[in-house]
């Protein structure tokens, strides 16, 4: 059986390793083949998984209050790079080319990478789509009165994206709030 591989957190290994503390009766009696680690991370607080139909693997840590919010994982050597560059991954002027708190993402049929960015206080949410074959955005979306800025401790009603799929045969991206 081949191995699997897998990319963590440190809190997901801590859940991982109490599983076997559940009574017997309640697990099954068969196991598949056993996980390896391919990269751990202790201060990245690891929250959204992509992974391209190559095997390219996207992580992303929404409360990362400086460096990389967003990165790629290479499953062979545990690199960690900024996706898609460093400058996406820097506070900056424009955030619409920057990571706010990118919170999700999804990978669809044609390998196109789609991240959802929450924002933050007066920066709005937004929904990108890479091409991965050369890794620039094809589209990004903005939700401008469909969804309620994040009130940033200023009271009022806001939504709280948190995940998001892609259905590219009938034309729909499905969001939770």
């Amino acid at each position: 059986m081949k191995k699997m591989k897998f990319v963590a957190s440190a809190l997901l290994l801590a859940i991982a390793a109490a599983v076997p503390c559940v009574a017997s009766a309640a697990l099954p009696q068969k196991f598949g083949p056993p996980l390896i680690a391919v990269k751990s991370f202790n201060h990245f607080r690891l929250v959204g998984i992509g992974v391209s139909h190559e095997g390219r693997v996207f992580a992303s840590a929404p409360a990362a209050k400086s460096g990389n919010k967003l990165v790629e994982v290479n499953v062979h050597t545990g690199a960690v790079t900024p996706y898609p560059n460093q400058s996406w991954n820097m506070a900056g002027t424009d955030p619409e080319h920057q990571w706010v708190v990118p919170q999700a993402m999804y990978v669809d049929r044609a390998d196109h990478l789609w991240v959802l960015d929450v924002g933050s206080g007066p920066i709005p949410p937004k929904l990108v789509e890479f091409n991965l074959s050369d890794n620039q955005v094809i589209r990004n979306y903005g939700f401008q009165g469909t969804v309620s800025p994040t009130a940033g401790g200023c009271g009022g009603p806001s939504d709280s994206l948190n995940d998001v799929r892609v259905d590219l045969k009938h034309g729909y991206a499905y969001l939770t709030n």
